[in-house]
């Protein structure tokens, strides 16, 4: 997609198997695809819902005519670098969106511009539309630029690409799609980077397997020659992509919004038995879609009551410092309220209650789980608790959470309510089971991680200042961090 590349544009191509369009023209289909495991790969007319890539290099193009030949969406060059803006953008935009086409647009990466920079320049052209499809990254080695002849050093230009992304995504509130040749792919993101998303791929000769290994990909680029109805630059050729699925995922594309990360709060309750531990762990009902049928600890996302209900001692200060390490907040209102929710969560999925009875029943509780804990006369209180660890869901699952792991001796436990756990509670089952027992349990990759934490901690006493393991996904790789 490179400017001095861009004479022809590209086609996108959704795959529905056994839907049919109409051809655009010869030569379409008549591209070699290779053979992948000595048995045929999938041929772009295995995919074929039709899209296509356009930019001032193909004129003023007629988007009735695109339309009515059966292309269903487009992307659309709208900036490159920090100051060129495509002449064509604007007029492509509206008119695209005239005829019903669906489009989005994308940012071609000059290497020898601030990628800030460069991210701002695209958000200032490109309109935030609801019913756009997700922006672009295009990122290609631009070997034969004239102005830039900079090296790209694999961490430096991933580094680069995380930041330009995750602007992109807060800005447009969509995850961005990254476009990339075989060249860059292999010597920058061959090994993982960036895994978590969505890839437009461009492979002319070859199934995409073939050049991009086992990499997953959304849109595949499988035409380098091609030519559509609308186009009035005859000598030249456009571009073909393919994206798999239904004709319904081009709409599904353009609803897609950047997954919102929400603060949650786990409660691991342990009982002490000399240098031994037993934790209570609750399977989760099979019909949830988040970890259904997991064995996991109690807990829950943090609810705003959680920042209003009283306590009778507050949290350790070295565990609030914890807590806010490597946050944007600064209040031990928030350090509070995440300890908080991890005691409301226990009650609402267990029944047991955390806290003191010689306080008396907490004053002015928030109505729901709270009004509930507080019939029951015991005061929350928060010295109990430690902090254990965090983690944040990896991309790409069903609900993502910055989820913070505490520890509470089961001795703080003041109330245990009846009639809880059934068949079709949250939880199902309860039970206290020992390190090495929990281990044997079906539970989540997250939770066999804390429980190696917490062996490699020992039965106790624990420094309240000590570093806690911070899990992430940066870069499409899995990361660890003291805190």
């Amino acid at each position: 997609m490179s400017s001095l590349t861009a004479t022809v544009a590209r086609f996108a191509v959704f795959g529905l198997l056994g839907l049919s369009l109409a051809r655009c023209s010869a030569g379409v289909d008549d591209e070699p695809i290779g053979y992948v495991g000595g048995s045929a790969a999938p041929r772009p007319h295995d995919f074929p819902i039709q899209g296509i890539d356009v930019s001032k290099y193909q004129g003023d193009v007629d988007w009735s005519r695109v339309a009515d030949s059966g292309v269903k969406f487009a992307w659309i060059k709208a900036t490159e670098g920090g100051d060129h803006i495509d002449a064509k953008f604007q007029a492509n935009w509206d008119r695209a969106k005239a005829v019903g086409i669906a489009r989005g647009a994308y940012h071609f990466v000059y290497w020898c511009r601030s990628p800030m920079e460069e991210v701002r320049w695209f958000e200032q052209n490109v309109p935030v539309e609801s019913d756009s499809l997700p922006p672009v990254l295009d990122v290609e080695s631009d070997s034969e630029s004239r102005t830039c002849h900079r090296h790209l050093e694999q961490q430096q230009t991933i580094a680069e690409m995380q930041m330009m992304l995750q602007e992109m995504e807060r800005y447009f509130g969509k995850k961005p799609i990254i476009y990339t040749s075989v060249d860059f792919y292999q010597a920058i993101l061959s090994d993982g980077a960036f895994a978590d998303y969505p890839m437009w791929v461009r492979s002319t000769k070859y199934y995409p397997s073939v050049k991009y290994g086992g990499r997953s990909w959304m849109i595949w680029q499988y035409q380098a020659d091609g030519h559509i109805p609308g186009n009035p630059r005859r000598g030249g050729s456009q571009r073909v992509l393919r994206l798999p699925g239904s004709v319904e995922r081009i709409s599904g594309l353009a609803q897609v919004t950047a997954e919102k990360i929400r603060d949650a709060a786990t409660l691991i309750l342990i009982e002490r038995d000399g240098a031994s531990l037993k934790l209570l762990m609750g399977r989760r009902h099979e019909g949830h879609k988040f970890m259904p049928g997991k064995f996991v600890f109690p807990g829950g996302a943090v609810d705003a009551g959680d920042q209003r209900m009283a306590v009778a001692c507050p949290l350790d200060d070295p565990v609030a410092a914890k807590l806010l390490t490597k946050t944007r907040r600064t209040s031990q209102d928030y350090a509070r309220a995440l300890a908080l929710a991890a005691i409301r969560e226990t009650f609402e999925e267990t029944g047991l209650a955390l806290g003191v009875t010689d306080h008396g029943p907490p004053p002015d509780p928030p109505e729901g789980v709270w009004s509930r804990f507080a019939e029951t006369g015991v005061f929350p209180t928060l010295e109990g608790l430690d902090f254990l660890a965090r983690a944040i869901t990896p991309p790409g699952r069903p609900r993502r959470f910055d989820a913070r792991f505490f520890v509470a001796d089961a001795s703080w436990i003041a109330h245990r309510g009846e009639g809880v756990i059934h068949a079709d509670a949250e939880l199902t089952e309860l039970v206290w089971v020992g390190l090495d027992e929990a281990l044997k349990l079906d539970i989540p990759n997250i939770t066999r991680t804390i429980l190696g934490d917490l062996a490699a901690l020992g039965p106790g006493p624990w420094d309240r200042a000590r570093p806690r393991p911070f899990y992430r996904m940066l870069r499409g790789k899995h990361e660890v961090e003291a805190i």
